[in-house]
């Protein structure tokens, strides 16, 4: 009896080996151009080719490679660091491209009104500018040189469509002399949309200032800046020589405890006699 029932086990697992090889068998993989593609040959075909895939590859020699690659990659990176940040923005002129009335240094120069206002106003902007906008404080120098007559007869002599360009080639023409200057027409342009911007912003309405803008075709920076620099120079230049006439004829005292007062004034007035603060 034990032996009958042995002999129906082996056969029922005979069976179910032969039911599960014919299943494998009638299995094939995905069509890739091999003829046959059944799992027991396709197993083996694999093995035979990652074998030859290893007697191919020399894995040193990939691992080189492939820090090779790296290396480079790292090095064009910091080039392309270096190109786009640098430590002196002088030293290959290139500007700023952060609009100036953003600049946080922009919000302490202050209002320009007259002539009274105008040389700490310019002492302050041009502070500002210099840190946003590397050569301002040259091209502006640069700028101070000409009045309005100069800036006509030019453009009489070689007219230019606009006003900015008859400027630019008169700092170029100066700048013949000092061509270690850094001044580009490129920074001249961009000084010109500055100063447009800024002196725009802060001039107060219906003043001195802004009837000078008023005055002026719209963009155009660098004129707006030579008008107002010469005019509210004149202004200073006749403040100047009031004061200095008045150290030459002080003002009567009409007590005798007054004098000593007015004498020390008058020493500061000798010391200072253009009101430099």
């Amino acid at each position: 009896m034990a032996t009958t029932d042995g002999q129906q086990f082996v056969e029922a697992t005979n069976n179910h080996l032969h039911s599960i090889e014919a299943a494998i068998a009638n299995h094939v993989m995905p069509d890739d151009g091999r003829t046959d593609r059944q799992i027991q040959s396709s197993v083996l075909w694999m093995e035979n080719e990652v074998m030859k895939l290893n007697n191919r590859l020399n894995v040193d020699a990939l691992n080189q490679v492939i820090d090779a690659k790296i290396s480079t990659a790292f090095e064009l990176l910091k080039t392309v660091i270096s190109n786009q940040i640098t430590t002196d923005t002088r030293s290959d002129n290139r500007w700023h491209r952060m609009p100036v009335l953003e600049s946080k240094s922009m919000i302490d120069i202050g209002t320009l009104e007259d002539g009274k206002s105008y040389r700490a106003f310019n002492r302050k902007m041009t502070n500002a500018m210099d840190q946003i906008r590397p050569l301002a404080r040259e091209s502006s120098e640069s700028l101070e040189m000409f009045t309005e007559s100069m800036v006509h007869d030019r453009a009489a002599t070689n007219p230019k469509p606009k006003v900015m360009e008859v400027i630019i080639d008169m700092v170029e023409n100066n700048m013949i002399n000092n061509p270690n200057s850094g001044i580009t027409k490129e920074s001249l342009e961009e000084l010109n949309r500055a100063l447009w911007s800024v002196i725009n912003a802060k001039a107060v309405d219906k003043s001195e200032a802004m009837s000078k803008i008023k005055a002026v075709h719209q963009g155009e920076g660098l004129w707006a800046y030579v008008r107002i620099h010469q005019w509210f120079s004149k202004t200073t230049d006749q403040g100047k020589n009031n004061r200095r006439m008045l150290v030459m004829i002080p003002e009567l005292c009409k007590h005798d405890h007054e004098i000593v007062a007015a004498v020390e004034e008058w020493g500061r007035e000798i010391q200072n006699p253009e009101g430099r603060g």
